[in-house]
């Protein structure tokens, strides 16, 4: 689903945690492989997408196609989408987060 202002907020989010952090390029880093997996797999935004499978089923498929490749903060964060039926939402999110990293540098 396509929710602007949800991405906006959650990116924000992101942004402020891994700005925290001091670990702001290694989470842009992650967010760009995420964002090659969404342009790369139609199949990846459809289940994302799908009413069918539940968010915990989401959330470890996302955990098999991301390990070793993305950072802890990351992956929390990626489990607080799915635990809050928000992981369709994601391709907008990491659209929304390049957008406000490159505002930023």
């Amino acid at each position: 689903m396509n929710n602007p202002r949800l991405a906006q907020r959650y990116a924000k989010s992101l942004i402020d945690i891994s700005g925290e952090m001091n670990q702001m390029d290694e989470v842009r880093a992650d967010v760009q492989v995420l964002q090659h997996i969404i342009k790369s797999s139609r199949e990846f935004v459809v289940m994302l997408n799908s009413p069918i499978i539940k968010s915990d089923k989401k959330f470890k498929i996302l955990s098999a196609i991301t390990e070793g490749r993305i950072s802890t903060i990351t992956k929390k964060f990626l489990e607080l989408l799915c635990s809050k039926n928000r992981e369709d939402n994601l391709p907008g999110i990491v659209n929304s987060f390049l957008q406000q990293y490159n505002k930023i540098k």
